[in-house]
């Protein structure tokens, strides 16, 4: 009878380590933050081909935070822009350790390739 219970405590232990590891896992590769991104900026672009939701943001190279949301613009949106042809507006969150950016800073695109 003892032997039987023990086998119990342990099945039960492994299904709860894997339930808890299956969790964690899911939250990481889903991107979810815990906490709520202190700074965010809005940047709007003509052409956005390979960035995506959670895409990676450098700043003079090295890694400065995520971008977090993608969305077209609506007309009224494209009308008051400077430049006509921006068509996306990427919402991206920097991280606290960034100091601040000057205000004539320019955002570029660029992917990761073995070639460029």
């Amino acid at each position: 009878m003892k032997r039987n219970l023990s086998d119990y405590i342990v099945a039960i232990s492994v299904i709860v380590c894997s339930i808890v590891l299956l969790g964690a896992l899911t939250i990481a590769l889903s991107g979810y933050r815990l906490k709520k991104p202190k700074r965010t900026m809005q940047i709007n672009y003509e052409d956005v081909t390979g960035i995506k939701v959670h895409s990676e943001v450098r700043y003079a190279g090295a890694p400065a935070g995520r971008v977090i949301a993608m969305r077209h613009l609506n007309a009224a949106e494209r009308a008051s822009s400077t430049n006509k042809k921006d068509a996306v507006r990427i919402t991206i969150s920097l991280d606290e350790n960034i100091p601040a950016l000057p205000v004539d800073v320019t955002a570029t695109l660029s992917s990761d390739t073995l070639l460029a």
